[in-house]
């Protein structure tokens, strides 16, 4: 079982030089916030990532993956990045 510090550092590690912000909350969900490199503008805010999709290291992977895949289109329409909700699966 993956804890929220171990996936949080799995998670920033994946997205440099992009900085990564986990918050827990206090539901057990995590929000994930995906910012600038230069100016630290926030690019991707996907709020409320229940625990399964963070409780292992195959979980994590995919959801970094998933994240990745997101932010590159948040940036490709380079509209401001409004929350967003991956779709569990």
């Amino acid at each position: 079982m993956q804890t929220y510090l171990q996936a949080k550092r799995i998670l920033e590690d994946s997205f440099a030089p992009y900085g990564c912000r986990c918050t827990l909350e206090a539901d057990g969900s995590m929000t994930v916030q995906l910012l600038a490199p230069n100016s630290l503008e926030v690019e991707l805010t996907v709020p409320k990532i229940p625990r399964q999709d963070w409780n292992s290291l195959r979980a994590v992977a995919k959801l970094a993956l998933e994240l990745r895949q997101t932010l590159d289109m948040a940036v490709l329409q380079k509209g401001p990045a409004s929350p967003m909700r991956l779709l569990a699966g």
